[in-house]
């Protein structure tokens, strides 16, 4: 957690710093704890949805909005190649969803 600015807890601090560093970005891709909850949230997908609807039900849980349709049509490929655990990591990692507009 301290690649992405996790407080100390023994520290008192009016305001937490904010920082994006490419080591952030690589504890996303690669860390094994966020790997493991990508899996996680692909198989309550899995087990929830019915046959054909994974990636509405992925953007519905992840972003909170329905795909467009290109949304849906590259996203179910990449899942149908690289499994659905990859295309929420993907999800994961995209920008709609790590930055507040």
């Amino acid at each position: 957690m301290d690649a992405l600015d996790s407080p100390d807890g023994g520290a008192l601090t009016p305001v937490r710093s904010e920082s994006t560093t490419a080591i952030q970005a690589f504890a996303l891709l690669n860390n094994p704890f966020v790997i493991r909850q990508c899996e996680h949230i692909a198989a309550r997908i899995q087990a929830e949805t019915p046959e054909g609807m994974a990636v509405d039900s992925l953007f519905q849980l992840l972003l909170q909005r329905s795909p467009t349709t290109n949304e849906r049509a590259r996203v179910a490929i990449y899942a149908r190649d690289h499994g659905l655990a990859n295309a929420v990591q993907v999800i994961v990692n995209s920008n709609e969803f790590l930055h507040l507009d």
